[in-house]
């Protein structure tokens, strides 16, 4: 291990750090560096970041390092082949440089250090040849190759609850929404909890009808028909929608860096008829932050947040804002996502669903 000479910084639980190389002016240098690195770093790709007159220069940088002093290890090593290396601490959504490591004669030195990352890693342009490798980082940290909501759609009984905020100018719509699907059967209870509006519940069996409880009003009948799409309109494929299928992602693209340290990839969105979708990904594990759709002269944000693993794998966020324009359209809240082996027929039995 290389030596260090070390300032102290506090490591907090569950910190997740970032390591990036000086400049170097040869890219086989920063090739080789890479090999090296990954010896003792998860992650670690060439990135070309700034063009002069003498032509472009390159560094490298290692992610996902959990523990300060590999971090520093990585960093001293990155300091003994390109004479410097700054460590970044993953914060919330964002990245915080905290280190500098420098030559001191035989010691690389660790200096704390006072910077947001505008000053690190300004917008620039990320080679071509990283679209894939970022693509298959983005898969692999959303569960390579899952398609959620077509294991959601195979599930035999599902269960989805979310509360979904729109802004309303003053006031806002609050409503809260427990989606179950058994095989055929659905039932959806939708509860206002701010905001005009009234609460109901339907039970629909296609087999023999569907059954509606609005507000106080005793239950009525109608054919499933209507009330299959109504209720599907509330289910995890339709509240969480491009999101299920993020372990998918493929495509073509550039990738540009955002003063905050964000990846950004444009990718095509099948033909320019579609339009210009982005990606805005997380440098540090890799998951999607938000997703923009540009069409014309309108572009659809959507922020995602609060990431946990489903039962049999595949990540899904429990926290998505839809904007449109700088505009918010709605907030949702995920409560529970289960995938279950059974629920009680007894949700879908009108005779007691609605006591």
């Amino acid at each position: 291990m290389l030596a260090c000479a070390l300032v102290g910084v506090a490591q907090a639980d569950e910190q997740v750090w970032v390591v990036d190389s000086g400049a170097m002016s040869e890219r086989q240098q920063a090739v080789t560096l890479r090999q090296e690195v990954l010896a003792v770093a998860p992650e670690a790709r060439v990135l070309r970041v700034a063009r002069s007159e003498t032509g472009w220069s390159w560094k490298v940088r290692a992610d996902g390092l959990v523990e300060l002093g590999a971090a520093r290890e990585v960093g001293s090593m990155m300091a003994l082949h390109a004479g410097t290396a700054d460590l970044f601490v993953q914060e919330g959504e964002a990245l915080r440089a905290v280190e500098k490591i420098v030559p001191d004669g035989s010691l690389q030195v660790v200096v704390p250090v006072e910077a947001d990352l505008s000053t690190a890693a300004s917008s620039s342009v990320v080679e071509a040849t990283e679209v894939e490798p970022l693509l298959a980082r983005v898969r692999r940290a959303h569960g390579a190759g899952t398609d959620i909501e077509e294991r959601l759609e195979e599930a035999k009984a599902v269960h989805f609850r979310y509360q979904r905020e729109v802004p309303k100018g003053e006031a806002n719509l609050v409503v809260w929404h427990d989606y179950y699907r058994l095989d055929t059967w659905r039932r959806l209870e939708v509860r206002v909890l701010e905001g005009e509006g009234v609460s109901s519940l339907t039970v629909v069996r296609p087999e023999t009808g569907a059954w509606i409880k609005v507000g106080d009003a005793a239950p009525e009948k109608f054919t499933p028909g209507r009330s299959l799409e109504a209720v599907a309109a509330f289910s995890p494929g339709q509240a969480l929608g491009r999101a299920l299928h993020f372990g998918q992602i493929a495509g073509n693209g550039v990738v540009t860096r955002t003063p905050e340290g964000f990846l950004d990839l444009v990718l095509d969105a099948n033909g320019s008829e579609a339009g210009r979708v982005t990606l805005r990904v997380e440098p540090a594990q890799h998951r999607i932050e938000s997703l923009f759709w540009t069409v014309d002269s309108d572009t659809l944000h959507w922020a995602y947040s609060d990431y946990r693993e489903i039962e049999g794998g595949g990540i899904v966020p429990y926290a998505a804002t839809l904007s449109k324009n700088g505009e918010v359209v709605e907030r949702i809240s995920v409560l529970a996502l289960d995938i279950k082996n059974g629920l009680s027929a007894s949700l879908f039995d009108p005779s007691k669903a609605f006591d």
